[in-house]
């Protein structure tokens, strides 16, 4: 049986792999998961070496320059390895050589119960990571070393110092934990959304802008049926984008919960997003103009959406983390069910009336 919809869907779909930006976007998405426990690690290194703390292979190469027996001490305790070295030149030669990882220079007369200032030099790698496993390694020895020289120096002060009891410490939050779930699932997940809006633009736009709207038009088909065709190819290319994503970080033993919902949820707001993007083009038939007015209204959604109690992103997070109750997640899917329904009827409202307005800017 003929069905317009169905016919126009299959028709946009044999020629949607041909899209140079789709196709760039499914290579970087396939990167980012094949590659995301190595962006994780990067990512993690940068902001907060501490977290990395124990997931280093082997021990850091230290030369030094002069000697302190606290502060060597709790090197050792760090299982750092220390080469003595009496010249810095001789020191530098072997840090370009790659024989040592970074070098430290004591002062001869360090007096920790002093009070002159105790200055230690550490020269380091110009490679980020590796100085920051450097850096990761010796700051504990460092902290201590510290930790010691005020204890030592703490009858110079002259004040009881005020004593602060704090019940609860407040836990530093897990690094791995926020970058898969805050950041890598919801990219993954919206990338999909984001470009499909982008694309029913394209979809209807091009019809306009190369005439070809009215070779469709004489075909037994009406303008809301072509709408709803291109509206179809484009919702169609969501789910199995999440799902397979999901999945994929799924078997590199990243857990992710709730899968099936998250694809669901995603299908609503890529629903509402592609229709969004459809009354934009209906609006607006120039490619251009209607690409920038997209981009700015999906900034806008995102960025007012926030003030959701669990905006869509928030709710993937939760979802992926199964931190969300059954009841809740049902109150959320019904609402992001509505929103499209509404959308729909508008643009099919819309696109009736504008019938005329569409055929004028096709003549034109």
């Amino acid at each position: 049986m003929y069905n317009p919809i169905l016919t126009i869907a299959r028709k946009e779909l044999s020629t949607l792999f041909s899209e140079k930006t789709l196709i760039l976007a499914l290579l970087i998405q396939l990167f980012v998961v094949s590659f995301s426990s190595l962006l994780i690690v990067g990512l993690t290194s940068l902001y907060d070496p501490e977290a990395l703390r124990g997931q280093t292979t082997s021990n850091a190469e230290i030369g030094v320059l002069g000697y302190q027996e606290k502060l060597v001490s709790l090197m050792e305790e760090e299982k750092i390895n220390i080469h003595y070295y009496n010249d810095l030149q001789r020191a530098l030669e072997a840090f370009d050589r790659g024989r040592i990882d970074a070098i430290l220079t004591i002062p001869d007369d360090i007096d920790p119960g002093g009070t002159e200032i105790i200055r230690l030099t550490l020269y380091l790698p110009e490679s980020d990571i590796k100085g920051t496993f450097v850096v990761m390694q010796i700051k504990e020895s460092l902290s201590k070393f510290e930790s010691f020289v005020r204890e030592k120096r703490s009858h110079r002060i002259d004040f009881t110092p005020i004593t602060l009891h704090v019940e609860k410490m407040p836990k530093k939050s897990a690094k791995y934990f926020e970058f898969i779930y805050t950041i890598l699932i919801p990219l993954l997940v919206f990338t999909p959304i984001i470009i499909s809006g982008g694309l029913v633009v394209d979809f209807i736009t091009e019809e306009v802008e190369r005439h070809t709207i009215e070779v469709l038009l004489t075909a037994p088909v009406s303008l809301p049926q072509i709408i709803a065709g291109k509206i179809t190819t484009a919702i169609t290319i969501v789910p199995p984008q999440v799902a397979a994503w999901l999945f994929f970080l799924d078997l590199t033993n990243t857990h992710v919960a709730n899968i099936p919902t998250i694809v669901l949820h995603s299908t609503l707001i890529a629903l509402t997003i592609i229709l969004t993007g459809s009354l934009i083009a209906i609006e607006y038939p120039n490619r251009s103009t209607a690409q920038y007015i997209y981009s700015l209204t999906l900034i806008l959604l995102f960025t007012t959406s926030y003030i959701l109690p669990d905006s869509p992103l928030n709710l993937t997070t939760r979802l992926a983390a199964g931190s969300i109750d059954p009841e809740e997640t049902l109150t959320h899917l019904t609402l992001y069910t509505t929103i499209p329904i509404i959308l729909y009827l508008s643009l099919h409202t819309k696109i009736t009336r504008s019938n005329y307005t569409l055929r004028h800017h096709i003549s034109d």
